[in-house]
């Protein structure tokens, strides 16, 4: 082992021990020689040195590297055993130190390295169990000081894992998020696409929810809660993150009209019900608890359909939207000209389906708050279609 430092001077033990502290010192005037390590005075007479004299000093760095299963790591070599029971004496070494590794040498087993960390053995390169069945060997004992920063790549050799694919990955992920809110099995009713049975199948259903899904598992799934012909939770959820509450049903509103597949789940009203309690964070917020999905406009415009036919004399079609956050309806009303009419358009005709639907709509958000406590805006939204030009 090469001195990392030689040089002459004055000195006496005391400046010989201190020097020693983190280091293998060698002293020497020709006729005293002292050799000290960590402190302490491992040969020579510490007493003929009390009084300063003049000395050649070789200072030796006690730290080395080891290598161990591909890792490279900074140690200071803390003691050499000439052990007859090897079993025990590493058994003592591995609970002396937080890291250490040993290199032990035996005549039968060769050379082996083991690594020990917090008292149990992590690693080992040689025969490490024929170096057990060792009557003696040499045990050098070294004691971690530092371990190097490892890339990923470093990591992966030094555990044995595999780089996970970016498939796995995504199933991790998904994995860790179906866990945040747990929804129940319950009994599939029925199942749809897009918007097809949408709003019958919301009012139909006294407890249970909606799921929507697409084709693609990458794809987000979402769930509306209803309780008694109405939405009152919602909860969506994609590859690496979920949503809650009004949002997630403004985002679900969005999917619906991607045409995916829907399917209609009934829910027993005590699991509904802990499913609630469980997570508050999926109801929608106070202003919009019983938001209404069509129940108190539907009921209104089927009521009032047919008398508005008969006022017009045309067929009216109507059909309903749900707009983004707000709690809006858009009434869609298409009036047919029967064939036959020799005009294009009845200016006297329009002005009067008009004033119906408008009157209609009025009627629906008084009907809506009436029934929910929420305020609703009925848009209406007319078109007149000439079917047959002579």
């Amino acid at each position: 082992m090469k001195p990392s430092r030689v040089y002459r001077g004055e000195v006496d033990i005391n400046d010989l021990l201190s020097l020693s502290e983190n280091h293998l010192v060698k002293a020497t005037d020709g006729k005293l020689t002292l050799v000290l390590k960590r402190g302490k005075v491992v040969s020579g007479d510490p007493e003929a040195l009390q009084e300063k004299r003049k000395m050649t000093i070789a200072v030796y760095d006690l730290k080395k590297t080891l290598m161990i299963r591909g890792v490279e790591y900074t140690v200071v070599k803390t003691d050499t055993i000439k052990s007859t029971s090897v079993a025990e004496d590493l058994a003592e070494i591995s609970g002396k130190y937080r890291h250490a590794i040993v290199v032990a040498f035996g005549k039968g087993c060769g050379k082996t390295i083991i690594e020990y960390r917090d008292g149990k053995m992590i690693g080992a390169e040689g025969d490490y169990m024929k170096l057990l069945e060792e009557d003696s060997a040499i045990l050098d004992v070294y004691e971690v000081i530092s371990e190097p920063e490892m890339s990923r790549e470093a990591i992966l050799k030094k555990y044995r894992l595999k780089e996970p694919s970016e498939e796995e990955i995504r199933s991790i992920i998904r994995s860790f998020i179906s866990r945040s809110i747990i929804i129940p099995e319950g009994r599939e009713v029925r199942s749809f696409r897009g918007e097809e049975a949408f709003l019958e199948s919301i009012l139909e259903l006294e407890c249970g929810y909606l799921k929507v899904e697409f084709e693609h598992r990458r794809s987000p799934t979402g769930y509306l809660l209803v309780e008694n012909g109405r939405v009152v939770g919602a909860y969506r959820v994609a590859e690496d993150e979920e949503h809650f509450s009004n949002r997630a049903y403004t985002m679900i509103m969005e999917d619906l009209k991607k045409n995916p597949t829907v399917r209609v789940f009934e829910v027993e009203r005590e699991e509904f019900e802990k499913l609630r309690d469980t997570y508050p964070e999926v109801m929608l917020k106070d202003e919009d608890t019983y938001r209404d999905i069509g129940e108190g406009l539907r009921e209104v415009i089927e009521a009032q359909v047919s008398s508005i036919e008969k006022v017009v004399g045309c067929r009216v079609r109507v059909s309903t939207e749900i707009g983004g956050s707000e709690v809006v309806y858009t009434l869609d009303v298409t009036v047919e000209y029967p064939g036959g009419i020799l005009r294009r358009s009845d200016p006297e005709l329009e002005a009067r389906v008009k004033g119906e639907v408008e009157e209609l709509a009025r009627g629906a958000e008084e009907e809506i708050s009436k029934r929910t406590g929420v305020k609703a805006r009925v848009k209406p939204r007319l078109r007149f279609i000439v079917k047959g030009v002579i």
